[in-house]
């Protein structure tokens, strides 16, 4: 096993398709909804890796952004934001926030990859 990526998307088919191709490339993926349940995902595992949408119900990205990188534990997870917000600064603001990467949606599922496998080494 290559690492473990935690995958928080609300969208269940984008968590399918990135499972399956993360799964595929030798990585262990966890999957959450939402930025809470993220954050309880990352509690309960150890995590190498974060992709996070930002636009999703209940938590989005920029606040699972501002829940865990003021933690020590979790600082140093590299975090790659997908998304299709077409918000004016939310690349700034994610990376701002702590995001080592920032890609719009749709991304060449390659690109993702050799991203994850930058960090994950």
């Amino acid at each position: 096993m290559k690492g473990r990526v935690l995958l928080i998307d609300d969208s269940k088919g984008i968590q399918d398709s990135f499972s399956s191709l993360l799964e595929f490339k030798g990585y262990n993926v966890v999957t959450a909804n939402d930025g809470f349940e993220g954050i309880k995902k990352l509690a309960e595992n150890e995590i190498d890796c974060i992709v996070l949408d930002i636009m999703m119900p209940v938590a989005g990205g920029f606040d699972f952004l501002e829940n865990i990188k003021p933690n020590a534990q979790y600082s140093k997870i590299p975090v790659i934001v997908v998304s299709g917000t077409g918000e004016d600064g939310a690349r700034e603001k994610a990376l701002s926030l702590g995001a080592a990467e920032f890609f719009h949606k749709p991304v060449p599922p390659k690109e993702i990859i050799d991203t994850i496998d930058l960090y994950i080494q």
